[in-house]
């Protein structure tokens, strides 16, 4: 923006990373299509990792990678009824 501000975002990262395409589709439309990537990498994405790799951004992609690790560590510790806590 001129102003120096960010475009109101529905919070692309965060959101993109739960496979909103809306958000990834902000992400791209507002100019940052390697945002979009660590998104999608986030979720799982390979193609997205590799996409990273290939434009000289390794460090975001192994972001990306790490994202979808504690994504799915995340996911898995709160379907195990052993992980609950305790009352």
């Amino acid at each position: 923006m001129a102003d120096g501000s960010w475009p109101s975002a529905p919070d692309g990262q965060i959101n993109g990373i739960e496979g909103d395409t809306a958000a990834l589709d902000w992400l791209e439309r507002h100019g940052m299509p390697v945002l979009k990537q660590v998104a999608l990498a986030g979720d799982g994405e390979t193609d997205a990792i590799r996409w990273l790799v290939e434009h000289g951004h390794r460090e975001l992609a192994m972001i990306g990678h790490k994202m979808h690790v504690v994504k799915r560590q995340l996911d898995e510790d709160y379907t195990d009824p052993h992980k609950y806590p305790q009352a």
